[in-house]
């Protein structure tokens, strides 16, 4: 059990190397990667499963603290957003084959450049960021 901890720790605290290796060696060898188009929802309910698996109890109680919040965040998560991306093909006259779902808000600080380093220095809690991603 500890090997499989020591596996589980270096692929966590590495998984943006192995993201960016794959995503080249994919862009260079297309064919190699395209059996896993078929398995894409797999892989997503695999991720999000192991994600729910560190989430607690606990970690829910701040986010029904702030009902208005919670509602707010649902309303404009499934109306105002779709309907934007909607507008935005409409007005871009993109094809008739794509299907705008969602549109996701992008931006940058006009502050000074935060070190790329912070994210090794530290973490998120995950009552945090679950409180943060409903509101």
């Amino acid at each position: 059990m500890k090997k499989m901890n020591q596996i589980c720790n270096f692929m966590s605290s590495n998984i943006a190397v192995f993201i960016l290796i794959f995503s080249v060696i994919a862009f260079f060898c297309p064919k190699g990667f395209s059996w896993a188009t078929n398995y894409t929802t797999i892989f997503l309910g695999v991720a999000m499963f192991g994600m729910g698996l560190t989430i607690r109890a606990e970690d829910f109680r701040v986010v029904f603290t702030r009902p208005k919040e919670l509602f707010a965040g649902c309303v404009l998560q499934y109306t105002v957003m779709p309907l934007t991306a909607f507008a935005l093909a409409k007005l871009f006259g993109l094809p008739d084959d794509l299907e705008p779902v969602n549109i996701l808000a992008v931006g940058y600080s006009d502050e000074e450049a935060a070190d790329p380093e912070r994210h090794s220095q530290s973490r998120i809690p995950v009552e945090k960021l679950v409180s943060y991603e409903t509101v």
